[in-house]
C-alpha cells in the first residue's frame, strides 16, 4: 500500500525541501512508496486514488491560516467522500505580522473548521512545526497537537553530530525576504555583509527566483530583478534556486547564512552551520522561539499601528470582525529601522564567542526528532 501526499511545492526551493525531507522520513519509518499530488488544487478527479491509498498526507507548509478550507487547501468539494484518514504532518501557522496580537485575533472560517474537525476525526493528532501553532490549534479547538518540528529540520545521518563553528568565514550566503516592503532593508543587510566580511564569497539566494511565470506577476518580478541588481552592484553572486533543492545543494560548503527565507535558515541549521534569520512574520517568529535561537525581527507596528493593536488585542472579536482588524494593521507594518543594526551587534556578539547560542542544537533537534519517530510509527 502507499500514501498520498499532498505538497505546497510550486516553485518556492523550501517547499521542495519539505516534501523531500518528509519523503525521506516516511520511506524510513514507514516503509511505504507515495503518490504525490498538489495540494492546492481540487483533487476530486483523485478520489479512487486517494480511497485505495492508506492516507492522505499533508506535508508541512504554512496552512493553518483562517480559510484552511478551501482555499489553502481546496480538497474535493464532498469531504465525506474520503475514506481514508487526511493527516496533518508538520503544518505551520502564518500570520502577519505574527506578533501576540496577531494570535488573539487568529480565527478559522466556519468551513475550515468543519474541515479540520472531519481531518480530526479520521486521525485524532495533529503534527505541528512550532509552539505557536500549536498555540493557535488548542485556542481554537483542537488539543490533540503534537510539536514535531517541520520534516525539513531533519537530515538523518545529521540527527547526532554536534554544532562545529566555523574556523573561517569565506562564503556567505544571503538569502532575500519574500515582502517587497523589505527590500531596502536587504540592501541595507548586503551592505552590512560587504562590510563585515570583506574578504568572503559573498552570495545572494532567491529561493523563488526573480524572473516572471505562472506564479510570479511581471510587477513582482521587475521588483526582485531591481533587487538582483543591488546585489550584483555590491558584488554578491546571485543564485536563481527556484523549483529544485539541488539548487542549494551548495549551502552545504558555504559557512554562514544570514538572510530572510525560513527554509534556507533551516538548511544550514540541519547541517549544524550557523544560520541569522529577519523574521517577515509568524513563521520566522515561532521558528525561532520554539528552538531558542537567536533572531532579528524584520518589521515594526507604526505609532498608530501600536495604538490600535493597545485596542483591539485584549477583545473578543467574532471572525469577520477580527479577520478585519487584522487586514487593517498589516496596513500599519513597516519595515524596522533598528533590524540592520540589531543585526550587526548580533554578529559581533556570535563570532566573538564563537557561536556559541547554537552550541544546544543537536540536542533540540534529536529531543523533537523522538516524537517524529512517534508520530510516523502511529500512522496507519
Amino acid at each position: 500500500m502507499k500514501y498520498v501526499l499532498l505538497t505546497r511545492a510550486k516553485k518556492n526551493v523550501g517547499d521542495f525541501l519539505i516534501l523531500d525531507r518528509a519523503k525521506r522520513l516516511i520511506k524510513k519509518y514507514k516503509g511505504k512508496d507515495f503518490i504525490v499530488l498538489q495540494s492546492w488544487k481540487p483533487l476530486d478527479n483523485y478520489l479512487k486514488i486517494i480511497n485505495d491509498s492508506d492516507a492522505v498526507i499533508i506535508c508541512g507548509g504554512p496552512g493553518i491560516q483562517p480559510n484552511f478550507y478551501p482555499n489553502v487547501y481546496p480538497l474535493i468539494k464532498n469531504l465525506e467522500d474520503i475514506s481514508v484518514p487526511i493527516i496533518l504532518f508538520g503544518i505551520g501557522w502564518c500570520g502577519f505580522p505574527g506578533d501576540d496580537v496577531s494570535l488573539k485575533l487568529f480565527r478559522f472560517t466556519s468551513t475550515s473548521l468543519m474541515a479540520l474537525r472531519k481531518i480530526c476525526d479520521s486521525y485524532p493528532i495533529i503534527s505541528c512545526r512550532d509552539y505557536l501553532t500549536a498555540k493557535v490549534l488548542v485556542d481554537n479547538g483542537f488539543t490533540k497537537v503534537l510539536m514535531t518540528g517541520c520534516p525539513s529540520w531533519y537530515v538523518l545521518e545529521y540527527l547526532d553530530k554536534p554544532f562545529k563553528p566555523p574556523d573561517k568565514i569565506e562564503k556567505v550566503v544571503f538569502t532575500v525576504p519574500q515582502r517587497v516592503n523589505y527590500h531596502g532593508q536587504a540592501i541595507g543587510v548586503m551592505r552590512l555583509l560587504k562590510k563585515m566580511f570583506p574578504n568572503a564569497e559573498l552570495i545572494c539566494s532567491f529561493h523563488r527566483g526573480w524572473r516572471s511565470d505562472k506564479y510570479t506577476s511581471r510587477m513582482e518580478a521587475e521588483r526582485l530583478s531591481s533587487l538582483r541588481r543591488a546585489a550584483l552592484n555590491l558584488g554578491f553572486r546571485v543564485v536563481n534556486a527556484a523549483y529544485d533543492i539541488s539548487k542549494i545543494e551548495f549551502y552545504k560548503d558555504c559557512d554562514l547564512h544570514v538572510g530572510y527565507r525560513l527554509h534556507g535558515h533551516i538548511y544550514f541549521l540541519s547541517y549544524r552551520k550557523p544560520s541569522f534569520l529577519l523574521s517577515e512574520d509568524s513563521r520566522g517568529i515561532a521558528f525561532s522561539k520554539t528552538l531558542g535561537l537567536p533572531s532579528i525581527q524584520a518589521w515594526e507596528l507604526s505609532r498608530l499601528g501600536e495604538f490600535y493593536s493597545k485596542l483591539i488585542g485584549n477583545v473578543k472579536l467574532p471572525f469577520t470582525i477580527a479577520d478585519f482588524a487584522e487586514s487593517m494593521r498589516r496596513r500599519l507594518v513597516k519595515a524596522s529601522y533598528r533590524a540592520v543594526n540589531e543585526l550587526k551587534q548580533l554578529l559581533q556578539k556570535e563570532l566573538e564567542s564563537g557561536f556559541e547560542q547554537f552550541n544546544d542544537l543537536e540536542k533540540v533537534f534529536r529531543k523533537h526528532f523522538e516524537k517524529v519517530v512517534r508520530f510516523l510509527k502511529s500512522l496507519p
